[in-house]
């Protein structure tokens, strides 16, 4: 898998932010954003924007940027219980999960 798949990125983004909310610890908007890391701006706007619009997470309040709306990953982003469902029930981010822990 590359660091730069799809599903890598949605589920180190999920795992983090899933981890915030089990310790009570507060998001770290830096820390989403490195996550994201160098991928080209469009794909990580379809990734932020897909993680919204499928009801992974709340709080990727959109900002206007030259009159369109920019799904943000900020600090007041949150894990919902249908991204929890999702990391810890879909076959294939289990398979990433695994992954990424052994890497």
């Amino acid at each position: 898998m590359a660091k730069d798949d799809y599903h890598v990125i949605v589920c180190k983004i999920l795992k983090y932010l899933y981890a915030c909310l089990k310790t009570g610890e507060d998001v770290d908007s830096d820390k989403l954003m490195e996550i994201i890391g160098d991928l080209p701006e469009r794909y990580a706007e379809y990734i932020i924007r897909a993680l919204h619009e499928e009801g992974y997470v709340t709080g990727s309040y959109p900002e206007t940027m030259r009159g369109k709306e920019k799904p943000q990953l900020t600090s007041a982003t949150m894990i919902t219980p249908k991204g929890i469902e999702y990391i810890a029930d879909n076959k294939y981010m289990i398979k990433v999960k695994d992954y990424l822990d052994r890497h």
